[in-house]
């Protein structure tokens, strides 16, 4: 199997907060697209945590955390706010502005939006 030698060398992190709503089917639908859109490898399944939790504890909402090969994705939601929030670091290249124009469409407009290469 062929490595990619671009791995490692550098880490972009983006993030994105939309006004929407998502249920917790469609977080996972969600990371799946955005995995596809962004051409990344999902390590394994995704770890689905619902809120609050068995403790009480934590507002509502659902939070999906997805390793990928190439480092990993993080959907949240907050729909007593109508918020989502998605997290995406990798160190493989990617294109922000496909993934909000993705968001915008499936979950609502994009309010804060950030992307860095570290």
């Amino acid at each position: 199997m062929p490595t990619q030698t671009n791995l490692g060398s550098f880490e972009r992190q983006s993030g994105w907060l939309a006004r929407g709503y998502l249920a917790p089917d469609r977080c996972v639908l969600l990371a799946l697209n955005l995995i596809d859109l962004v051409g990344m490898t999902p390590d394994g399944g995704p770890d689905i945590r619902f809120y609050p939790n068995a403790q009480g504890n934590g507002g509502q909402g659902v939070q999906v955390y997805q390793p990928l090969v190439e480092s990993w994705l993080v959907i949240g939601t907050w729909p007593e706010l109508g918020l989502v929030r998605v997290n995406l670091s990798s160190c493989k290249e990617y294109d922000p502005q496909a993934v909000q124009a993705h968001l915008e469409a499936q979950v609502g407009p994009v309010i804060k939006s950030y992307s860095e290469v570290l």
